[in-house]
């Protein structure tokens, strides 16, 4: 895989691949030790990367100055709980956006939207017409960069033992219509939205913080 994302500032894009999973945890584990709260992101060990950068999926990188700065990943083979709480009836051709970190020192250059993109493009191309993340509430610049490579909020509820997440999708469908904006605190209200079969397309600048809920034709 050679992506066509130009380089820039000193960037070189390159395909991950296993041996590239002690790095990549590393950086995992830096941007783990930044969030605002520790379960905002499923801490995971060298061999779920090296699994994923294999025969379960692919992952996309970011160096500078020969180290790595950033990286986003793509499962192909999806775990049993993912499978059971998608948004579409089956799980043909649909790969999750598993995980990205940004280097703490590069973060604020688009790297993480602009993975996004990337991986969704790649994904495509290897047959893939479905996708979707997970990303926590709270941890507002992980779900936005996904809302800026065109995805979509599409389900909130409890993941991952329990922990409330919002489910991102990417698909045919395109929410059309005048936007609803409803405070990122409200969960209530967007679980309501959410539940009449709209989907959370953009962050509204507050005060208060808001996400602004959609339309999806069926």
């Amino acid at each position: 895989m050679t992506p066509d994302k130009p380089a820039e500032a000193g960037q070189r894009w390159r395909p991950l691949a296993p041996a590239d999973a002690a790095e990549i945890v590393a950086l995992h584990r830096r941007s783990l030790g930044t969030l605002g709260d520790p379960d905002w992101v499923r801490p995971e060990e060298e061999a779920f990367f090296a699994a994923v950068l294999g025969p379960d999926g692919f992952g996309l990188g970011v160096e500078s100055s020969g180290r790595l700065v950033a990286y986003g990943l793509v499962q192909t083979r999806l775990e049993p709980e993912d499978l059971g709480a998608l948004p579409w009836p089956d799980a043909l051709a649909a790969a999750k956006l598993c995980g990205a970190s940004v280097d703490p020192a590069w973060r604020g250059c688009g790297l993480q939207a602009a993975l996004a993109v990337e991986r969704l493009r790649r994904g495509r191309t290897l047959g893939y017409q479905r996708f979707f993340a997970t990303a926590a509430p709270g941890n507002v610049a992980s779900w936005v960069s996904l809302l800026h490579a065109g995805m979509q909020v599409a389900m909130l509820g409890p993941r991952y033992g329990g922990l409330l997440r919002y489910t991102l999708v990417a698909d045919q469908r395109v929410p059309e219509g005048e936007p609803v904006a409803v405070p990122i605190t409200d969960q209530a209200a967007q679980a309501a939205r959410l539940a009449l079969g709209w989907r959370g397309t953009a962050l509204r600048p507050g005060p208060p913080l808001a996400l602004e809920f959609r339309r999806c034709p069926v």
